[in-house]
């Protein structure tokens, strides 16, 4: 995929967000590629990043996230991000995304309880 993006991008992130941003988007590159969609890194960075300005996405709830729940957010903004207007289309909502209460202590408990990989 080639973004229209590249050009007009200024990250927000903090530092701690860019490592779990870089981390996330390693994973979720694996994600995409299983899936059968040719993608590159930059692509899935740049989703992410964008995404978050739209939507704020709780990057630690996302890499916590167990197989599923990270697949569906991944996928979901891949799929539903749209790159123009840089909004997400459909009404999607990533699970990780603040306005669904990720963030809070709970949600947090939960997905370390649930995600045996995260807590060896």
């Amino acid at each position: 995929m080639n973004h229209n993006l590249h050009n007009t991008f200024t990250s927000d992130l903090t530092v701690i967000q860019d490592r779990l941003l870089a981390s996330i988007a390693r994973r979720g590159l694996r994600v995409l590629t299983e899936a059968g969609l040719n993608i590159a890194l930059i692509d899935v960075i740049l989703d992410l990043e964008y995404c978050h300005k739209v939507e704020p996405l709780d990057f630690a709830v996302l890499d916590c996230f167990d197989a599923g729940n990270f697949a569906h957010d991944i996928i979901g903004i891949y799929v539903n991000f749209n790159r123009d207007t840089k909004q997400l289309d459909n009404c999607f909502l990533p699970r990780c995304a603040v306005a669904n209460g990720a963030g809070q202590v709970a949600t947090i408990m939960d997905t370390l309880k649930w995600n045996p990989e995260v807590i060896k």
